[in-house]
C-alpha cells in the first residue's frame, strides 16, 4: 500500500534533482533547435549543456526518476519505500538517456563513430523500453511510475533514429551549410579514414567554428 502511495502522488514531488533535469533537459532542446536553424554561434554552449545533461543522467538517474532526495537515503525507513525494481530502473535508465545525450552530440558534431553511438542508443531505448512494456503489463500499479520513461524515450530514441537514418551528406548540409570548408575537409576525410593530412585537415576545419 505504501509502495502505491509513493508511486500514485510521485508526479507532485518536485525534487531539486527533478527541477535540475527540466530546466537542463529545456536549455539543451532549445539550443539543439537553434543549432539547427541558425547555425554554429553557440557551438560551445550547446556542447556545454549536452555533456553536462549527460553526466547528470549517469549519476543521478535514481534521483531523478524516485523523486528522491539524499534525505531520503539517510535512513532505512527512508530508503524502504524504494522498490528494487525502481532503484535498478532508474539507475539504468539514466545511464542509458546519458548514452543517448552523448550519441545525439556525436551525430551534431560528426564526432567519428557517430553512426555506431547513434543506432547504439536508439536500440537502447527500444530494448529498455520493451522491457518496460512487459512490466508494466504485468504490474499496471505502477504505470505512473513507467509513464516518465515513455516520454524521455519517445524524445531520445526518435531524434536517435532520425540522425541516425539521415544521409551523412544530407546531415552535412544541414548543420554545417555556413562551412563549406568543414564539408570538403569531412568528405575528403571519410574518402581517406587513413590519410593524415585529411585528418589534420578536419581537425583545422572543425577548430574555426568550436
Amino acid at each position: 500500500m505504501q509502495s502505491e502511495l509513493n508511486l500514485s502522488t510521485m508526479d507532485n514531488n518536485k525534487t531539486v534533482f527533478k527541477k535540475i533535469e527540466y530546466y537542463m533537459g529545456l536549455i539543451t532542446i532549445g539550443l539543439v533547435m537553434f543549432r539547427f536553424a541558425f547555425g554554429t554561434a553557440l557551438n560551445g554552449l550547446l556542447i556545454t549543456a549536452m555533456v553536462l545533461l549527460a553526466i547528470f543522467y549517469m549519476w543521478f538517474g535514481f534521483f531523478i526518476f524516485n523523486r528522491a532526495s539524499l534525505q531520503d537515503l539517510a535512513t532505512p525507513k527512508s530508503r524502504s519505500k524504494f522498490t528494487p525494481f525502481m532503484v535498478a530502473s532508474g539507475i539504468l535508465m539514466g545511464l542509458i538517456y546519458s548514452f543517448c545525450t552523448i550519441a545525439i552530440m556525436y551525430g551534431i558534431y560528426f564526432y567519428q563513430g557517430m553512426n555506431f553511438m547513434l543506432a547504439t542508443g536508439f536500440f537502447f531505448v527500444v530494448f529498455a523500453t520493451s522491457f518496460t512494456l512487459v512490466y508494466h503489463r504485468l504490474n499496471r500499479q505502477d504505470a505512473p511510475y513507467l509513464r516518465q520513461f515513455y516520454r524521455r524515450s519517445a524524445i531520445l530514441g526518435l531524434f536517435c533514429l532520425f540522425m541516425w537514418i539521415t544521409p551523412v551528406d544530407t546531415r552535412l548540409q544541414l548543420l554545417f551549410r555556413k562551412h563549406p570548408d568543414f564539408i570538403e575537409a569531412y568528405k575528403n576525410y571519410r574518402a581517406n579514414p587513413n590519410d593524415s593530412h585529411a585528418e589534420e585537415s578536419l581537425k583545422t576545419a572543425r577548430s574555426l567554428f568550436r
